[in-house]
């Protein structure tokens, strides 16, 4: 489909393209964009805004951050194994989970996923916390 509304004669071509855009997302946009050691520890203080400060009565050295797992709905996988873990019975549909930690003026700290739509967020917190150093140290 997409290679008709660009006028591409091989879908392949598409294909070629995507790889390449997600290459140099993963080069260039992820690593100036994304991830707790993009800024120092006192620029993400800096962003901490004074009503969370004062309504969590935090020190001038504690981070506030939110971390909430969202979805996005997928296609059904022919895939029996992959459609059990996709599939939500809150929502009756397959979806999946990324999970985004921003701090509290919702600058985004960094993206995770994508999750099962049976991980619940705190199953995804605690397994981000044991893999991810540079939030542990934020």
């Amino acid at each position: 489909m997409i290679a008709n509304i660009f006028y591409f004669e091989y879908r392949k071509s598409v294909s070629n393209i995507c790889a390449q855009v997600r290459k140099a997302m993963i080069r260039d946009f992820v690593p100036n964009y994304l991830g707790a050691k993009r800024l120092s520890r006192d620029q993400w203080l800096e962003e901490n805004i004074v009503m969370v400060k004062e309504l969590f009565d935090l020190n001038d050295d504690q981070l506030a951050i939110i971390a909430d797992g969202t979805y996005c709905y997928s296609q059904k996988s022919s895939n029996k194994m992959i459609q059990r873990k996709l599939f939500s019975g809150h929502k009756k549909r397959p979806l999946v989970k990324p999970f985004v930690i921003t701090n509290s003026n919702g600058k985004i700290i960094d993206i995770y996923g994508n999750h099962a739509a049976t991980d619940n967020d705190a199953l995804i917190m605690e397994n981000v916390m044991k893999t991810d150093n540079d939030l542990k140290e934020l």
